[in-house]
């Protein structure tokens, strides 16, 4: 099983602001995009209506610099669809992402103050937090009619089914999550993850992408942090990576060690 660290969600350009912490909800917001007719006042997740938020919060979405009220919401959590293009969807491809490979997907989040709506000034910076899992069931290419029509059985809504792009023009691919997550589980394939000191991927009083992790991510040939002065033993029991700004999907090549740890981070953290 590999295992795929897929950043999603807002950020400084694609969004404007972190996605929030609520308690020990993780609540990432979709990025905005102006080709969908999903409104942000149409999403609601832990029963929070994102429109009501933003409205309350003064919180403006914004891509690039430009208000944009609808959203692109992928990963599909609660549905267990996502969707990969381009450049990206390549990346999966040349390193042979398949069926049965697990995504841990990450993104920029801070403390929000549900009560006053703003933004905790305890944690000014944010940190990058796992908030979700998918384990792969099928993949579908969009981009062959057949496979196109089987995926608008599963949505219509979809943003990599419902509307054209130029960006899936060459590549255009619909993940398709695993019923149960494991053999003789009753754990679904898909779902949402806990804030807690496990989901954090930033170390401790540090930039969002200085990340602490367990000794046994040292000397992995993860994509984007091959360059081994990224890594840094801290002691027994941790590394440090400086995670890398660009790239969506970080993937980790078969480690019987770090298939564990996802597993367990997945069972003790399912919200």
């Amino acid at each position: 099983m590999k295992i795929v660290l897929s950043r999603k969600g807002f950020d400084s350009a694609s969004g404007g602001c972190p996605s929030f912490i609520i308690g020990n909800k993780l609540v990432s917001l979709p990025i905005p995009d102006e080709h969908t007719k999903l409104k942000y006042s149409n999403v609601e997740i832990y029963n929070y209506n994102l429109g009501k938020l933003f409205e309350k919060s003064g919180i403006k979405p914004k891509l690039n610099g430009k208000e944009i009220s609808t959203c692109h919401l992928d990963p599909d959590i609660e549905n267990g669809l996502f969707g990969q293009c381009s450049t990206a969807a390549q990346h999966l491809m040349n390193n042979n992402v398949e069926v049965g490979d697990l995504l841990l997907f990450f993104g920029w989040f801070r403390d929000f103050d549900i009560k006053n709506y703003k933004f905790s000034k305890l944690d000014i910076a944010g940190k990058h937090c796992i908030y979700a899992y998918f384990k792969i069931g099928r993949i579908l290419d969009l981009n062959k009619s057949a496979e196109k029509q089987e995926a608008l059985k599963l949505s219509a809504t979809h943003p990599h089914i419902a509307y054209d792009s130029n960006e899936y023009n060459k590549t255009n691919l619909l993940y398709v999550a695993a019923p149960i997550l494991t053999t003789n589980s009753k754990i679904r394939g898909c779902g949402r993850l806990k804030y807690s000191e496990q989901t954090t991927l930033t170390k401790p009083n540090e930039n969002k992408s200085i990340w602490q992790l367990p000794k046994c991510f040292l000397n992995t040939n993860m994509t984007y942090h091959t360059n081994k002065n990224r890594w840094s033993e801290l002691n027994n029991n941790f590394c440090q990576l400086k995670s890398a700004c660009r790239g969506q999907e970080f993937i980790i090549n078969e480690n019987k060690d770090i298939e564990k740890w996802a597993i367990e981070l997945i069972r003790n953290n399912i919200d």
